[in-house]
């Protein structure tokens, strides 16, 4: 199980790497970065410099401490949403689209409580 954990990071971190390598290259930036929960993966970031360095561009990577998974936030908010009877029907469907200023109160005649 250890090997197929390995290779299977070793496959991603390489996918991600090499597509942000490749967008930087392709447009000219001078400077690329990591952010969010995946930047806190150490083969992820070796790779990014490495690659960044061979571009001649700037890496930008935050202290690990600032590497949180928003998955864990998320799923805390929908409980304390779900505690406060906040919930929706099956018919509730994810829009990727969606603005996030959208106003689905309005848009549904939804009566606005707080």
């Amino acid at each position: 199980m250890p090997d197929l954990a390995a290779s299977f990071q070793e496959r991603i971190a390489g996918i991600l790497a090499e597509k942000l390598l490749l967008a930087a290259a392709d447009t000219g930036a001078k400077q690329v970065c990591l952010a969010g929960g995946v930047a806190a993966n150490g083969r992820l970031r070796q790779l990014v410099n490495d690659g960044a360095q061979k571009l001649g561009a700037k890496v930008y990577l935050p202290e690990l401490k600032f590497c949180g998974d928003n998955g864990a936030m998320i799923a805390a908010q929908g409980y304390y949403q779900y505690i406060a009877g906040h919930t929706a029907g099956l018919e509730l469907n994810g829009l990727p689209t969606l603005p996030i200023d959208y106003d689905f109160r309005a848009a549904m005649n939804l009566a606005v409580t707080r």
